[in-house]
């Protein structure tokens, strides 16, 4: 029995000891984990904003590090100060070495101009698409101009500046955009109101520069009198879908892009408001501000904007009422 106890301790004692991995009560470490918060596309800056590219890393020990940059090997720290000098897009790649392992991560950092009205001050419930000198009829936003032509308050085509919203049923106000009370992004912020024009090519955004430009989105949403007419129409106006809510009518938004020789190079329709679906709970008013991909358009120097609608006179006019409001245009290159 002596023997026995002597060869189950001494078993114990050499497993114990001298098993891999566990010398001086180490432990096995697994291997780094990269953890970087960031957008689903990259990060967007525009020319002139910086950022410090920060990874958080799980198991970071005896860790060493490498940056690249378009492929490129750069700093071997754990952070990266980016800076934008000019429009387009880098990619960062990261990676981590530990003794137990590796871990990589691709980081791309989009550098843009952002048009959303920002640099124009604009006091609450005001708006100044009226008052333009007549010298310089438009807009300057960061380059891009904005026409707009007005002889008087009721009487203007093109962009005009506002910050007012409203869902109100009884609202006639033709500055207001259709947005929630509630609304985070764009409660108090300016934003353009489009009424169209005769010539939407004359009233079309366009670059200063006279350059061709590849434009990534814009963010649209309804006018409130725009919204509150397709909903529920008025004395001459019959509302979407008619009496029997069964009636096929759209809304549509087209954008139609230029390069600098006049060239028409696409287009990209976005509706509005659609009744077309077979089934009624489909039909839907754009009430929120929704963005609109024009990277179809290609590199253009203008972008028109063209509103039709279903609803119309016997004569052909438009009845719905022309308005759409624009806002957070983004420029890629």
């Amino acid at each position: 029995m002596k023997i026995v106890r002597y060869h189950i301790i001494l078993t114990l004692f050499l497993v114990f000891f001298l098993t891999p991995g566990c010398e001086n009560n180490e432990k096995e470490i697994p291997a780094p984990t990269i953890h970087l918060k960031m957008p689903e596309a990259g990060y967007e800056l525009e020319v002139g904003d910086s950022i410090v590219l920060f990874p958080k890393i799980t198991y970071d020990y005896r860790s060493r590090y490498q940056w690249y940059h378009n492929g490129n090997p750069m700093g071997t720290t754990l952070t990266f100060l980016h800076r934008s000098f000019q429009l387009g897009s880098d990619l960062y790649g990261f990676v981590v070495k530990t003794p137990s392992g590796t871990d990589s991560i691709g980081i791309p950092v989009n550098t843009i101009i952002l048009v959303n009205l920002s640099d124009i001050d604009l006091p609450d419930n005001v708006n100044v698409g009226l008052d333009l000198p007549a010298e310089s009829p438009w807009f300057n936003s960061k380059g891009i101009l904005f026409p707009v032509n007005a002889e008087s308050e009721l009487q203007w085509t093109g962009f005009a500046i506002s910050n007012r919203t409203s869902q109100a049923t009884n609202a006639t106000d033709i500055f207001s955009a259709y947005l929630p009370a509630d609304s985070k992004t764009k409660t108090k912020n300016n934003f353009f109101i489009y009424q169209q024009s005769p010539s939407s090519y004359l009233d079309a955004i366009r670059f200063e520069d006279g350059k061709n430009h590849l434009v990534g989105s814009a963010s649209v949403c309804n006018s409130t009198i725009t919204y509150l007419v397709i909903k529920y129409g008025t004395e001459d106006i019959k509302r979407f879908g008619g009496e029997s809510n069964n009636d096929p009518d759209w809304f549509l938004l087209t954008f139609e892009g230029y390069d600098n020789a006049g060239n028409y190079t696409g287009k990209v329709d976005f509706y509005l408001a659609d009744y077309r679906f077979d089934n009624n709970r489909r039909n839907y008013i754009i009430s929120n501000w929704t963005t609109v991909d024009l990277t179809p358009l290609g590199e253009v120097n203008r972008i028109a904007l063209n509103l039709t609608s279903s609803v119309r006179s016997s004569g052909g006019a438009m009845l719905t009422p022309p308005f759409v409001c624009i806002d957070n245009i983004k420029v890629l290159n």
